[in-house]
C-alpha cells in the first residue's frame, strides 16, 4: 500500500473517530505502511494505535534504581482494546528490599461518547490509576500526554501524569510523574522503548 493511500484512509478515519484524534495525523505520518492493514477499511478507534502491537525492549530509571524491561502490546476484545504487559527487573543488588520485579498491566481504550484515548493501569502494588488524554503535540516526535482522573488505592491523594513520546516507528519514551496534592512533583520512572 503507497503512503498516499495510506495517509488519505487514516484521514479518513481520523475525521470520524472525532476531533481529539486530529493531532494522531502527524503519528500517522511516522509509521510504516505495514501498521495499516492490507485490505480496504478504514483504520478507526483504538485501531489508530495499531503501530504499537508487537515486542519492545526498554530501560528504566526509578527511585528504586535502574532495570532492564520488557513490554507487550496486543489488541484484545474484538479489537476494541489494547492490552499492555509491563514487565522491569531492577538492579537487585543495592540494598533496598523493594529492587527487584516490577509488573504492571494497563488497557488502552476510545471513550467515543468523551472524544478522548482512556488508559488505566493496573499496578503490582495495588494501585489503579486512570488516565485521559490531555493534549497531543509535536512534529519530528510526537508527545501523548496523559493526566490522571482517578488513582485507587491512593491514601496519599497524589496526583499522576504520564507523557509519552514517540521518536520513530520503532522507538519511543515514558516518563512517568506523581505528586502530592501541594503539586510537590516526584519524578516516579523514566523509561525508553524500542522495538524487538
Amino acid at each position: 500500500m503507497n503512503a498516499g493511500v495510506t495517509e488519505a484512509r487514516l484521514s479518513h478515519g481520523l475525521r470520524r473517530a472525532g476531533r481529539w484524534l486530529l493531532p494522531l495525523l502527524f503519528v500517522a505520518m511516522l509509521l510504516p505502511s505495514h501498521a495499516w492493514s492490507q485490505d480496504d477499511t478504514d483504520p478507526e478507534g483504538i485501531q489508530l494505535l495499531d503501530f504499537l502491537i508487537g515486542s519492545w525492549k526498554g530501560e528504566a530509571t526509578s527511585a528504586d534504581g535502574t532495570g532492564d524491561g520488557e513490554r507487550e502490546f496486543r489488541l484484545v476484545l474484538d479489537k476494541k482494546f489494547i492490552h499492555i504487559h509491563n514487565m522491569i527487573w531492577f538492579d537487585t543488588s543495592a540494598s533496598d528490599s523493594s529492587n527487584g520485579p516490577r509488573e504492571d498491566w494497563g488497557l488502552m481504550s476510545i471513550d467515543n461518547e468523551r472524544e478522548t484515548m482512556v488508559l488505566r493501569q493496573f499496578s503490582d502494588d495495588g494501585a489503579v490509576t486512570r488516565y485521559e488524554a490531555d493534549s497531543v503535540y509535536g512534529q519530528d516526535e510526537i508527545t501523548i500526554l496523559f493526566v490522571a482522573q482517578l488513582i485507587e488505592n491512593d491514601p496519599n491523594a497524589t496526583w499522576a501524569r504520564l507523557t509519552i513520546t514517540i521518536h520513530s516507528p520503532d522507538e519511543f519514551s515514558e516518563l512517568i510523574e506523581r505528586g502530592v496534592a501541594d503539586s510537590v512533583t516526584t519524578v516516579r520512572l523514566e523509561s525508553s522503548w524500542v522495538r524487538k
